[in-house]
Formats: structure tokens, C-alpha cells, sequence
């Protein structure tokens, strides 16, 4: 005896949206209404868009609104980092003297513990 069809309604419909905003797992999401994770995708692949989609952009305005009140700091530098792709210029680092790349490779090998490299390696002078 195979179960009844699944077919979804109006509350189904806003729970499996709510859940997927909430970032719940699609098989959590799917033993709330009372399907497995496969009925749940073919029958509310709109709603797990949009769920998910919406509680991003309401983050995101809250992240933003944050960032321009000029009272969090934080908030500012992650949106220029994550939104501006901005970076600190990357550290200079300045080194005096010769290097033996030899010796900088076996010291890096036995630093995490892995046998020589094969292969032969010269020093330049």
C-alpha cells in the first residue's frame, strides 16, 4: 500500500520558505511537513529559492544599515571586504643577506616531517 500523494497548500507552502530562511537542512525541512527531502525539492523548489534568498537579503540590508550608521566599525570593514572586494596591501617582507634555498627546503621538509623532496637543488650565489 503506497502513502497518498503529497500536495501542498498555502501553510506547507510558507513553512518550507520560513525553514529554508532559517538556513534548516533540506531533510529537516522536510520531516517538518511530514515528506522526505526528495518530495520536499519537487514540490517547493520555489520556496527553497526564495527562503533562502530572502532572509539573505534582509541580512544583508541589516549588515548594510549597519555599515553606514558609521556606529559599527565592523560591519563597514566586512562589506568592504566582502561586497568591495577591498584588502589590506599585502605584507613586505624584506630579507638581508643570502638564502640557501637547500637548506630553507630541508628545514621546511623536517618542519612538517615529510621525507627529502627527490630531486636536486643548487645554490645560487
Amino acid at each position: 500500500m503506497s502513502l497518498p500523494a503529497h500536495a501542498p497548500t498555502d501553510v506547507t507552502r510558507k513553512q518550507a520558505q520560513q525553514a529554508a530562511g532559517f538556513g534548516l537542512p533540506q531533510d529537516q525541512i522536510g520531516a517538518l511537513l511530514g515528506i522526505d527531502d526528495k518530495t520536499l525539492r519537487k514540490h517547493y523548489p520555489d520556496e527553497l529559492a526564495l527562503g533562502r534568498a530572502m532572509a539573505s537579503a534582509a541580512v544583508g540590508e541589516s549588515l548594510f544599515r549597519r555599515a553606514i550608521s558609521g556606529e559599527d566599525t565592523t560591519a563597514a570593514i566586512w562589506w568592504t571586504k566582502c561586497q568591495m572586494r577591498w584588502s589590506p596591501p599585502p605584507a613586505l617582507v624584506e630579507v638581508s643577506g643570502l638564502i640557501s634555498i637547500s637548506a630553507a627546503l630541508a628545514d621546511a621538509t623536517g618542519r612538517l616531517g615529510m621525507d627529502a623532496i627527490e630531486g636536486e637543488c643548487e645554490d645560487v650565489e
